[in-house]
């Protein structure tokens, strides 16, 4: 049974997605630091694929290298 919409719970890039677009970070460079491929970052994103527990920790440690680096870039 697929799930309604309403029913889709926030997990993996949906949890990251927004905060990624705030920091201006892109797919691209998010898959290079993560080593996360660039079309299933997307798919995480749009909540049509789950993140291992590995590829949720690759990409939380990524965004926050990135971040630190956007954020010291910006000073």
């Amino acid at each position: 049974m697929a799930a309604r919409k309403d029913q889709q719970h926030a997990t993996g890039g949906r949890l990251w997605g927004n905060d990624r677009v705030r920091a201006q970070i892109s797919l691209q460079q998010l898959s290079d630091v993560s080593g996360v491929s660039k079309g299933s970052l997307s798919l995480m994103e749009h909540g049509r694929l789950i993140p291992t527990s590995d590829e949720y920790d690759s990409v939380i440690a990524a965004l926050a290298v990135l971040k630190a680096k956007t954020s010291h870039v910006a000073e």
